[in-house]
């Protein structure tokens, strides 16, 4: 995330109360990057042999991998449901 003057002064001028749930949500979002990434970017190294080799940022995508997969739970859960009735 990028800081611009105008998106600072903006902030600065019209404070407002912390969101708890954003602040946490982008500490997750930190870790999963870095603990998929690392772990990602070892295996990159070692089955390619260069140690050149890194994974980037992995949030966009792990973001998405677990969309899908709620989106996959809750149909499971659906067909489950319609099926004890």
């Amino acid at each position: 995330m990028k800081l611009h003057a105008y998106g600072l002064d903006s902030a600065l001028k019209n404070p407002r109360q912390f969101n708890i749930n954003l602040v946490k949500s982008q500490i997750v979002r930190r870790i999963e990057d870095r603990w998929v990434g690392f772990e990602l970017s070892s295996k990159l190294q070692e089955n390619f042999q260069s140690y050149n080799l890194s994974a980037g940022r992995v949030q966009s995508t792990i973001l998405g991998w677990i969309v899908e997969r709620e989106k996959e739970y809750a149909k499971s859960e659906k067909n489950i449901y319609n099926a004890k009735t």
